[in-house]
């Protein structure tokens, strides 16, 4: 009887030890594959921001052999190149900036209706906590508040939209 007892406490104690050993195992694991793939996404990194630096300077090797050099324009050359850049960088700049005010719109968007579904469901879940007279008051602040988003939102894509158009003038 006392030996079975001692087998299943060994058994217990090495069933609990290869467990420990399995786990400790398995994040050591994980933690080189995260660290291998951290290396990767640097790597990755530095190879693209090299093959940036090395497209540009054979841009601007062509270039170079294409157009006289910058010590042997005249003025009107020069104002005319530093010209088409402002004006490249800032067709970069506006098409950039619409881009991230549309995102900006889409979250906007999704973020009202995740914070209007999160407070309906508030408030159904506090519902039956209230009394009638407190649900009437939260039902009227909540749409009250939503008509104040609302407004909100068309008055800003109606600004928005203006400005769009005033800079096409």
């Amino acid at each position: 009887f006392e030996f079975g007892r001692k087998v299943v406490a060994a058994t217990t104690i090495q069933s609990v030890a290869r467990s420990w050993i399995s786990q400790n195992e398995l994040k050591d694991r994980i933690e080189e594959a995260h660290q291998a793939q951290a290396m990767m996404e640097q790597a990755i990194t530095a190879t693209t921001t090299i093959q940036s630096h090395v497209r540009s300077w054979i841009c601007k090797r062509k270039l170079c052999r294409r157009k006289p050099h910058v010590w042997e324009m005249d003025l009107n050359e020069k104002l005319a190149a530093a010209t088409t850049i402002q004006a490249v960088s800032s067709l970069q700049s506006i098409f950039r900036g619409s881009l991230v005010r549309k995102e900006m719109l889409y979250l906007s968007a999704n973020t009202i209706v995740l914070q209007r579904n999160y407070l309906m469901n508030r408030a159904r879940s506090i519902g039956h906590l209230l009394s009638k007279e407190q649900w009437k008051t939260h039902v009227l602040i909540h749409r009250r508040l939503s008509a104040l988003q609302r407004k909100y939102r068309y008055r800003h894509a109606y600004r928005a939209a203006s400005a769009k158009k005033i800079q096409l003038l």
